[in-house]
């Protein structure tokens, strides 16, 4: 009933925070046509709302408020807010930005990721440029961010780590022919316990990991296919929208119970 989407993360004490929407007029973007606004939203554990707070407003408090002029509206999408990570703390050594309690969002129509301060209710950290419409950017225990580039180069997709201290690009995977490795939306990246990438390329049902080499150690084609109505003799691949690897002692007695289910 919230208008709940792309993403959610649970607190240590069962709180739900979790990326919502409404739509209305806000004067900071027009006075006279509605948007969908998202907001960082807190739950308790029965659902009930313990609190909101706007991210359009975030964005207008803080000196990052120049990425308001001029943006898309995509029929009122103008955020688009697809990732929410509650931060642990583990970055605060890097820059008091990341302090544990701030929430890092990713808002793909404006290109940028940022860490909002709940507390003060305005981004204090926030990245743009060379990356477009992006998804997923995880805190690495490096003190680094990982994070899927859709479009930053034309019918290539990316993904990068980067240094949130200086923007700096350290680390990136791209494929060597425009195609090979593209996904126009969604898509997502998780580092692995050994050092590998997991990736998602949504658009082309796969997953493969990736080693320190960037080399490819498997994947995964998603076999399902229907016939594409728009084209004799093409067929259409079911999308991926997220592979994630499970540890070891992940239980796995919930899968016998579906079964049965079923």
């Amino acid at each position: 009933d919230g208008g709940a989407h792309h993403d959610l993360f649970v607190l240590e004490d069962g709180t739900l925070a979790v990326l919502t929407r409404e739509r209305r007029i806000n004067p900071i973007v027009s006075e006279s046509d509605p948007i969908d606004e998202d907001y960082i939203t807190f739950l308790d554990a029965d659902g009930k709302e313990l609190r909101r707070v706007s991210l359009l407003e975030t964005v207008a408090n803080s000196e990052y408020a120049s990425w308001l002029e001029n943006m898309p509206r995509r029929k009122g999408d103008v955020f688009h807010t697809n990732t929410l990570e509650v931060l642990d703390g583990r970055l605060a050594a890097v820059s008091d930005a990341f302090r544990a309690g701030n929430v890092l969002v990713s808002m793909p129509v404006i290109h940028a990721i940022a860490v909002v301060d709940l507390e003060a209710e305005r981004i204090v950290w926030g990245l743009r440029g060379g990356f477009r419409f992006q998804h997923q950017p995880p805190v690495l225990d490096t003190g680094r961010i990982l994070f899927f580039d859709n479009l930053g180069t034309p019918k290539r997709s990316s993904v990068l780590e980067i240094d949130p201290a200086t923007g700096r690009v350290l680390w990136r995977y791209q494929a060597d022919r425009p195609g090979d490795f593209y996904s126009f939306c969604c898509g997502s990246n998780q580092r692995l316990p050994n050092g590998n990438t997991l990736v998602t390329e949504s658009d082309a049902g796969r997953a493969f990991e990736l080693d320190a080499d960037r080399e490819i150690v498997w994947e995964y084609l998603n076999p399902h296919r229907v016939p594409d109505p728009l084209e004799k003799g093409r067929e259409r691949i079911a999308t991926l929208f997220e592979v994630v690897r499970l540890p070891a002692d992940f239980p796995l007695d919930w899968l016998e119970q579906s079964a049965v289910m079923r």
